[in-house]
C-alpha cells in the first residue's frame, strides 16, 4: 500500500519512491490526516463529479439539534467509509465540550488498513459555528 493518495504522488514525485518495500507510518498517517481535513471541510454538492463527497451544511445540524447532531455524526462516518480507504472500522462519538462552548467535538477512532501494522488512529474533530472543521491527531 501506497501511504501518500494518486494525487500527493503525481503533484510531489520522488524518484526513489519504487525502490522501497516498506511504508512509511508516519507519511500514511499525515496523508489520512490530510485527506480528512480536506473531506471533513468540503460540503456536499461542492465537487460536481461526486455530489456526496464531502458533509452536510453545518446551519442544517444546528437548526436541528439535539436530532441533527446524530445525523451529523452519522455523515462524517459515512463519508469516511466510503472516501478513505485506508480506514476501517470507523467510529464517529461525540464528545462534550464542557471547556470552549463555541465547539462541537467529535472523536474519531478508526484502524489503519496496513498489513504490517495494527494501528488505531484517533482524531479529535472540532467543528466551529461556521461549520469549519479541524481534525487534530
Amino acid at each position: 500500500m501506497n501511504e501518500r493518495t494518486l494525487l500527493e504522488r503525481i503533484r510531489n514525485p520522488r524518484p526513489d519512491e519504487a525502490l522501497r518495500t516498506s511504508v512509511d507510518y508516519s507519511a500514511l498517517v499525515d496523508s489520512v490526516l490530510d485527506n480528512l481535513r480536506h473531506m471533513l471541510n468540503t460540503r456536499q454538492g461542492g465537487v460536481p463529479v461526486q455530489p456526496d463527497y464531502g458533509i452536510p451544511e453545518f446551519g442544517n445540524v444546528v437548526y436541528s439539534m439535539p436530532e441533527g447532531l446524530g445525523e451529523f455524526q452519522q455523515a462524517i462516518k459515512a463519508t469516511i467509509e466510503k472516501y478513505e480507504p485506508r480506514l476501517r472500522h470507523v467510529r464517529v462519538k461525540f464528545q462534550e465540550n464542557e471547556d470552549d462552548l463555541q465547539y462541537i467535538c467529535f472523536e474519531i477512532t478508526a484502524r489503519l488498513a496496513v498489513e504490517e501494522e495494527d494501528a488505531v488512529l484517533r482524531f479529535r474533530t472540532l467543528v466551529d459555528s461556521s461549520g469549519q472543521v479541524n481534525v487534530k491527531d
